[in-house]
């Protein structure tokens, strides 16, 4: 029988494979790394971050930093957490004092553009998981949809003391910071599903998690929905799954932006047409 530590570190093996830009491992602290408990608590920390979301546009205002940073760590968080529940059938302590961020500089590329970022290493400090095999005497078996409501419980118990310190420092809403964490999570699960070709129950796993009664990532607009291209040229129609968010990051504050393609301030009609036609320009049609 695998131990815990068997699963984890094959877990997180698999997803520093596959996402090597947010690198996820698991282990004791190690040093020049900050829990996420310390860099939420920190005034300086998160005056540096708010900084570093104010580098590219200094005329942007604080509650838009706030949900660049609220995007940015949400993009970091679930990569590194979403792959382990998709992929392996497993929910790790997400606890703040039990994941540390190591911050590094990602030098990339977007849509073939060269792009410079803030990233992090993730590391998973406590060797409690939840999971869906037996193992060690740190894991507690259980079926999907109980993961499922672990992972959720997790995040919101993760992410409350940073919407709190965000809310107070920038005037950013709580309300807006929780539709943001769960645009991350809808948006995660869906590239994850993606990749490991469980895309329908990708899905069902994060309309579960963001769409329980009562919780704060529930919101009416989130969930899912298909757009099929219809063009004479193709052998048969095109379907693809998008995210409707229920969340505004407020990327059309920055100078010279626009709304993105499925910003929430557009109508349905209009977010359609946009994206049908990005559809058929990237399957090369005219």
């Amino acid at each position: 029988m695998p131990t815990t530590d068997d699963i984890l570190t094959e877990a997180t093996a698999l997803q520093q494979s596959m996402w090597p830009e947010v690198p996820c491992s698991a282990g004791p602290m190690l040093p020049g790394w900050i829990t996420a408990a310390g860099l939420f608590s920190s005034p300086e920390e998160l005056e540096e971050f708010l900084d570093y979301e104010g580098s590219f546009n200094p005329g942007v205002d604080l509650k838009s930093r706030a949900a660049f940073l609220m995007s940015d760590y949400c993009y970091i968080f679930f990569m590194a957490t979403v792959p382990l529940l998709v992929g392996r059938g497993l929910v790790p302590d997400l606890s703040p004092d039990a994941v540390s961020l190591q911050f590094y500089t990602y030098h990339g590329e977007h849509d073939g553009e060269p792009m410079t970022v803030r990233r992090a290493r993730v590391r998973l400090l406590s060797p409690q998981i939840f999971t869906d095999r037996h193992a060690g005497p740190f894991s507690i078996v259980t079926d999907h949809a109980a993961l499922c409501e672990r992972f959720r419980m997790g995040v919101e118990r993760h992410f409350e003391p940073l919407v709190e310190a965000l809310a107070k420092r920038t005037g950013f809403s709580k309300n807006a910071q929780w539709r943001l964490i769960g645009d991350g999570i809808a948006g995660r699960f869906l590239d994850v599903g993606r990749r490991f070709g469980c895309l329908p129950e990708a899905i069902a796993s994060a309309i579960a998690i963001v769409k329980a009664q009562g919780s704060p990532l529930n919101n009416r607009q989130l969930g899912y929905f298909d757009l099929t291209l219809h063009d004479s040229t193709l052998k048969e129609p095109f379907t693809y799954t998008f995210r409707a968010r229920g969340g505004c990051c407020r990327y059309y504050t920055v100078e010279g932006a626009e709304k993105c393609a499925t910003c929430v301030l557009k109508s349905n009609e209009e977010r359609d047409a946009i994206l049908l036609q990005e559809m058929r320009t990237r399957i090369c049609l005219k």
